[in-house]
């Protein structure tokens, strides 16, 4: 059973009762911000973790926390490249559709990170990497993921530069959705 399940059967799971001593707040509180899917354990049968901690809405661990980002980056290559549809969708007996109204966007390439990013002055979406460092001369319209180097961007328009620590991708903002074939070379 997962965290989900748990807290929409009203069940508190002891994962729920960790998260919330860890973060001072009541068991009732996690398991109604999990049923509301402000907050969540990544922790079930499937995904079992040493260091039980809840992600989320009003508690200390969010989305862009820099142990989120260590723990992405330690788990984000060993999961299976496949779309929810396939991985989740098609393959459970027990799936809950909940009816929602919010801004959804299918982040299927680069280019749609480019346009769901905030721009700078030069139209550059840059999502910081650690001590790193981007230079712009007559440059812009660039998404830019930096890796802890210096990336100096002069007279080009309209590419992502993503650096990883085995890699580097630059590519033109209009043929990001040929990363794919990129990748599957490097995969071997």
């Amino acid at each position: 059973m997962t965290q989900l399940e748990a807290a929409l059967k009203n069940k508190i799971t002891p994962e729920m009762k960790i998260v919330a001593r860890k973060e001072n707040l009541s068991v009732e509180y996690i398991k109604e911000g999990i049923k509301s899917g402000e907050i969540i354990i990544p922790k079930n049968i499937n995904h079992k973790i040493r260091n039980i901690c809840g992600i989320g809405k009003g508690l200390r661990t969010k989305i862009n926390d820099k142990s989120y980002e260590a723990g992405l980056e330690q788990w984000y290559d060993k999961v299976r490249r496949e779309s929810f549809d396939r991985a989740i969708s098609e393959e459970t007996k027990k799936l809950l559709v909940l009816v929602s109204d919010y801004n959804w966007k299918d982040v299927g390439n680069w280019k749609t990170v480019y346009n769901l990013a905030k721009k700078d002055k030069n139209g550059h979406a840059l999502i910081e990497g650690e001590n790193s460092r981007i230079i712009s001369i007559n440059a812009g319209n660039c998404l830019i993921i930096p890796k802890q180097k210096v990336i100096s961007l002069i007279g080009v328009q309209d590419l992502i530069v993503v650096q990883t620590k085995n890699e580097l991708l630059i590519c033109d903002i209009n043929q990001s959705h040929k990363v794919k074939k990129a990748a599957k070379i490097i995969e071997g």
